[in-house]
């Protein structure tokens, strides 16, 4: 059975969450973006995850992630934003403030948002079309 677009995207912002949650609390190796930018494994990995989940179910789609760039059928009207973990300091730093963001967006605007906290194991999400108010529920270990 296919799935949504939000299930799509609730099954990438886990998959990412997942991937960051294993290496939460551990060293974590800096990998320099900028002279004030930093990536952790963590980022590298969770965006993986997320990038193979999309791919998978949305082939056609442009994707863009913050640390791998735009990969994808890069002409589509569809893109998928990803920030595989925002707060990566925060994360380094072993402060519990940090989220997985999925999101697709098409021509006219937002279509589905997601949000999941690795640490807490909440899962935030919206949808456009019908109007949803963002939920919150516990991912399924």
């Amino acid at each position: 059975m296919a799935r949504t677009d939000v299930e799509v995207a609730i099954a990438a912002a886990v998959a990412g969450a997942e991937a960051v949650a294993r290496y939460y609390g551990s060293a974590q190796v800096r990998v320099a973006k900028s002279t004030s930018d930093f990536a952790t494994q963590a980022d590298l990995d969770a965006e993986n995850a997320i990038m193979s989940i999309l791919a998978k179910h949305r082939p056609n789609d442009a994707r863009t992630g913050e640390e791998t760039g735009t990969s994808g059928t890069t002409s589509s009207p569809r893109r998928w934003l990803i920030d595989p973990l925002c707060g990566t300091a925060n994360f380094a730093a072993t402060t519990p403030l940090v989220v997985v963001n999925v999101a697709l967006i098409a021509e006219l605007g937002s279509i589905a948002a997601v949000a999941v906290d690795p640490i807490a194991g909440e899962i935030f999400w919206t949808l456009a079309s019908p109007p949803t108010c963002a939920t919150a529920t516990k991912t399924p270990h």
